[in-house]
């Protein structure tokens, strides 16, 4: 009875035991955890991981060949990733590798893709930490999207109210059956063509009058090319600067016999300063011309007293009888 007691102990502990050997093996193997062979680690650090998970894979050059070991935070804005790489990459791995976080097909689970490295560069050892790539924002790719997604469905409906009021009456086919809009377009179109013909008639008057001037020809090309016109004009400049400056030195003394005219007058010097300042030569002109008032007075009364006198009396008489005689023939 005991030793069958004992069997079952033994057989239970060996059912045990191998169970839960298994059950490690399986969690090994689900961590692709290289059992029979020497692996190294690896890290890197993001500052977001996008819902990177232990046990998620670890692509070299498109190829599996790692498991996302533990993730950790560092502090409030740094996630450091330990990875378990096989043993293959060792001798390959460069410690300049770029490392990102992707997605495995378009909506699948998130792994890390370490891409090659450049030389010169030393080999990635056991515990390295590599540099990593800003990974993607997969909610804001989304939301560019969904928003563009958005602008778009305005602008189809758009287009479609535009091409709605294009086939209703009011549209296009309004457009096109009136009359009216089509005589403008016409009428715009013959406009265009009559400028287009003035440009080309103003065009070859233009290339005429430049080929008469390259010819020499016309009063313009000889001006331009005749080098005696050239001196002609250049003589008659000369003259007529000559001409100017002639002019101008006459001004010149006419404005300096001015000024001695009026320095001979402002200091009392001359027949026109005595006149114009002497209070004796005013006075002597103004009695003279009062001494000649009187005289043309006294003359006048002589003429009156002659007019009465009897040897001249006849004389005025004759004089007046032929001034009414012939006075009549004028006016008539």
């Amino acid at each position: 009875m005991q030793k069958e007691t004992s069997q079952l102990i033994r057989t239970g502990i060996l059912v045990a035991s191998g169970t839960v050997f298994l059950i490690v093996l399986l969690y090994l193997v689900g961590k692709n955890e290289n059992l029979f062979g020497s692996g190294f680690a690896l890290r890197a650090r993001f500052t977001h991981v996008q819902g990177l998970k232990e046990g998620n894979n670890v692509r070299y050059a498109g190829i599996d060949l790692g498991t996302v070991r533990s993730i950790r935070l560092l502090n409030d804005s740094m996630v450091e990733v330990d990875m378990r790489m096989n043993r293959k990459l060792r001798g390959v791995l460069l410690k300049n590798s770029m490392v990102s976080i992707g997605t495995d097909g378009l909506v699948g689970n998130k792994v890390i893709n370490i891409a090659h490295g450049h030389a010169p560069s030393e080999l990635a050892e056991n515990g390295t930490l590599l540099p990593t790539v800003k990974p993607v924002d997969t909610d804001k790719m989304l939301n560019t999207l969904y928003n563009s997604n958005q602008s778009l469905n305005l602008i189809f409906h758009h287009i479609e109210q535009i091409t709605a009021e294009l086939k209703s009456a009011s549209g296009w086919k309004k457009w096109a059956s009136d009359t009216t809009i089509q005589g403008k377009i016409n009428a715009t179109a013959a406009t265009l063509e009559q400028t287009s013909t003035r440009m080309l008639k103003s065009s070859e008057l233009v290339y005429n009058v430049l080929s008469d001037v390259h010819n020499r020809k016309g009063m313009l090309g000889k001006l331009i090319s005749d080098t005696s016109w050239a001196n002609q004009t250049e003589v008659l400049i000369h003259n007529l600067e000559n001409s100017i400056t002639s002019f101008q030195q006459g001004i010149d003394q006419t404005n300096q016999s001015i000024e001695q005219l009026s320095s001979s007058i402002q200091s009392g010097k001359g027949t026109v300063s005595m006149l114009l300042k002497d209070t004796m030569v005013a006075s002597d002109l103004q009695a003279t011309i009062k001494h000649l008032q009187q005289s043309s007075q006294l003359l006048e009364e002589n003429l009156k007293a002659l007019q009465h006198n009897i040897f001249f009396r006849g004389y005025f008489r004759k004089q007046n009888k032929l001034m009414i005689t012939v006075k009549p023939d004028v006016d008539h």
